[in-house]
């Protein structure tokens, strides 16, 4: 099972931040504190400090997230090239 890569969420605000420029949007995830479950937010493109979990009804304050990215392939390939790199 792959286990969620999260990030904190000035680390997410920069990265979402400059995805969005080049016309990407986003859904951010989160793992429940309770039940453990992966929940995804449903309004695209904001980024929250809690969530309330669909399982098991728990809120769960965000201090570490990840996020789905939607956009253009070229820019979804060249960012996680540039991320590959990076590392």
């Amino acid at each position: 099972m792959n286990t969620p890569k999260d990030v904190t969420l000035l680390e997410a605000a920069l990265h979402l931040d400059e995805l969005m420029k080049k016309g990407c949007t986003f859904y951010q995830k989160f793992t429940c504190s309770n039940c453990g479950s992966r929940q995804t937010m449903e309004k695209k493109n904001l980024l929250y400090t809690s969530g309330k979990c669909e399982e098991c009804g728990s809120i769960t304050i965000i201090e570490r997230c990840g996020y789905m990215v939607d956009g253009p392939p070229d820019v979804i390939i060249d960012d996680l090239l540039e991320r590959k790199i990076a590392k």
